[in-house]
């Protein structure tokens, strides 16, 4: 591929892992289980382009696999079970049980996602230039914005959407 696709390829990662990092913050500040959960899905479809366009850049069939395997499962099956699962009242009550307000767990994350860049600028700095990118900074940032939410909500569902936003993180 030429350079300016490359670079166009690269410069449409960055905006799907910044926008992937936004969703986090914004799953942290919800304070309702349905906004939640549209915000989940709306990550899991960031993760899926940010593989694909990773595919496109780099040529790989695995990346291409990931994608298709995150557009099926996180948006569309995951969705589906909580909403089986859960009785209906869930998705209607107004507020979330959480031990922090949405300032402090604002504060709380921007701290944690300052943390991520520091963490993994030295893991970017041991790898080779064509693989340097948002992606592993950004990827710790869920993972610990993640962790951030499973600490501070009370309810199972809410509880369930902080372990999953954990596991969706574009490595």
């Amino acid at each position: 591929m030429s350079e300016t696709t490359n670079q166009l390829l690269d410069n449409l990662n960055a905006l799907a892992a910044g926008l992937f990092l936004l969703t986090a913050f914004g799953i942290v500040a919800m304070r309702q289980i349905r906004g939640c959960l549209n915000l989940f899905i709306v990550q899991s479809l960031l993760l899926a382009a940010s593989a694909a366009l990773l595919g496109l850049r780099h040529q790989s069939e695995h990346l291409y696999g990931v994608a298709l395997v995150n557009v099926i499962s996180k948006p569309v099956i995951v969705p589906w079970l909580l909403a089986k699962t859960s009785p209906a009242e869930v998705y209607t009550r107004r507020e979330i049980d959480q031990a922090l307000n949405i300032p402090t767990s604002l504060l709380i994350a921007l701290a944690l996602a300052i943390l991520a860049y520091f963490l993994g600028t030295p893991l970017l700095n041991s790898v080779g230039p064509d693989f340097r990118g948002p992606n592993v900074p950004i990827g710790i940032a869920g993972l610990l914005l993640g962790a951030f939410t499973l600490t501070v909500r009370r309810e199972a569902v809410p509880l369930l959407i902080g372990l999953l936003v954990m596991e969706t993180v574009p490595f």
